[in-house]
């Protein structure tokens, strides 16, 4: 699976591949969205999909144009109750209510990216009890 982009200027979730979407649903074929380009895309469908444990992404938009996945800041905050704090090399997502930690995306070539291979490290960011232990952790690994 591609990574996710971190995106706070796209207002839904959306990936260009259907196969990652569970419950996917036809769209009409009359609705499209705005791409960063200036282009319009059509929207084919939507979904969701569990990317972690506890990042579970509803109404996902099925845009086939696109040829990356995004994953929106404004709609995280609204749907799972969480902020996203960013550091010099990644971010991470909160929830409101408890402060755990529900996710964390790194940056890469300028992007903070949720990729496959973090859902492997879930068993250390799963230990860690706040998020300022997972960004020391995070800056001890990146240093070596």
């Amino acid at each position: 699976m591609r990574p996710w982009i971190v995106d706070t200027g796209a207002s839904d979730h959306m990936t260009g591949d259907a196969a990652i979407l569970q419950n996917y649903k036809p769209s009409n074929g009359h609705s499209s969205v705005h791409i960063a380009d200036g282009s319009k895309s059509k929207i084919a469908g939507t979904g969701s999909i569990k990317l972690t444990k506890d990042l579970y992404l509803d109404s996902v938009l099925h845009v086939p144009n696109l040829d990356c996945n995004l994953l929106s800041i404004s709609k995280l905050a609204r749907d799972l109750q969480c902020v996203t704090k960013f550091y010099p090399n990644l971010c991470v997502f909160q929830d409101l209510k408890s402060g755990k930690m529900i996710g964390s995306a790194e940056l890469c070539s300028g992007l903070y990216l949720l990729s496959c291979g973090q859902f492997s490290n879930q068993g250390l960011s799963s230990k860690l009890r706040t998020v300022s232990e997972y960004v020391r952790v995070f800056q001890f690994c990146v240093k070596f």
